[in-house]
């Protein structure tokens, strides 16, 4: 029995976007582009369910029935209308096939692109259908599970509604943040980012960053893991455009912090050779420099990185 997940939005490449409702384009109540949904979501005081689908020829037929039965009637959409609002996205296999400029490794369409960049910033897998809950804000709160079995819409709809109180819980955190101020704010979005699963934590960086700007003396003792969650955060969504240059630049940026740990600038300062390492560059100059930095920290692994220094310096002597 195949699985289905919901994730906040629902209702893809059958259409286009455009503006708010009445300017976008929604055919039976599913909107085509994720950022118009997350727009009316706010403006509604809604969550989304965003539903990721895909046909191709050897589809078992009751997962295809089940997709049809979700997208092909507004029954589904209106069911829950009340408290989400919903996107889809086809990632067919011809759909993204027709997109992708196999030259050179890109999708060439703008909108598979950004489809094929919101799968990934919520980790969809492989295995389609899936449908994820997120909050209005586009923070990541539950994926839904059910069978595909149902021959009725309303399978479905129930299925959303098992969530709900999951959702509210969520929403409720959410509000209890924007409401509280200091080392309360902070420890409230520390409840929040312990409990999002570890692939998806990019995602909380504007709460990150809150807690970082509310916590700058680290009277909580969370500065430095929210400082290092806030620059994961932002060099991941500049690695998602391919931008080394800028994400190494977050990670440096964030390890002259005041007031974090030995170990949070040994971390930050290793990210910086460590991607460089990891996208093959040839500027050995800059990954010494960056692994000194971070041995000088003074953190738990001084000592392994002093003798990464050394091998380095060894390597660059050889070079010459």
């Amino acid at each position: 029995m195949k699985k289905l997940f919901l994730i906040l939005a629902a209702s893809a490449a059958l259409f286009c976007s455009c503006g708010k409702k009445k300017n976008a384009e929604i055919v039976n109540g599913w909107y085509s582009d994720f950022d118009e949904a997350l727009k009316v979501a706010q403006q509604e005081n809604k969550s989304v369910v965003l539903f990721v689908y895909a046909y191709y020829d050897t589809m078992p037929g009751f997962v295809a029935s089940a997709q049809n039965l979700i997208l092909n009637s507004d029954k589904f959409t209106k069911a829950i209308s009340d408290r989400y609002v919903c996107v889809g996205m086809n990632m067919s296999p011809d759909v993204l096939e027709a997109a992708l400029d196999k030259e050179n490794g890109y999708f060439a369409d703008e909108k598979v692109a950004k489809r094929a960049k919101i799968a990934d910033r919520y980790k969809v897998s492989n295995e389609l259908p899936v449908m994820l809950i997120v909050s209005k804000d586009g923070y990541y709160i539950t994926d839904v599970t059910f069978n595909c079995d149902s021959y009725v819409y309303e399978g479905y709809v129930a299925a959303v509604g098992l969530k709900d109180e999951d959702v509210k819980f969520f929403n409720d955190k959410i509000e209890k943040i924007s409401k509280s101020e200091g080392a309360e704010a902070v420890h409230a979005i520390d409840e929040v980012y312990d409990s999002t699963p570890e692939m998806l934590k990019p995602l909380l960086g504007p709460l990150c960053e809150k807690a970082v700007e509310l916590d700058k003396g680290d009277e909580t003792g969370l500065l430095t893991k929210f400082v290092i969650a806030n620059a994961n955060a932002r060099a991941y969504n500049y690695l998602l455009e391919r931008n080394v240059a800028d994400a190494i630049s977050v990670y440096e940026n964030a390890a002259g912090t005041e007031n974090i740990d030995a170990d949070g600038k040994e971390y930050l300062y290793s990210a910086c050779a460590k991607l460089l390492i990891d996208t093959r560059s040839s500027d050995t100059d800059s990954i010494l420099m960056y692994y000194t930095k971070a041995s000088e920290a003074g953190g738990q692994n001084k000592k392994i990185l002093e003798a990464e220094v050394e091998n380095i310096k060894k390597f660059m002597a050889q070079g010459n």
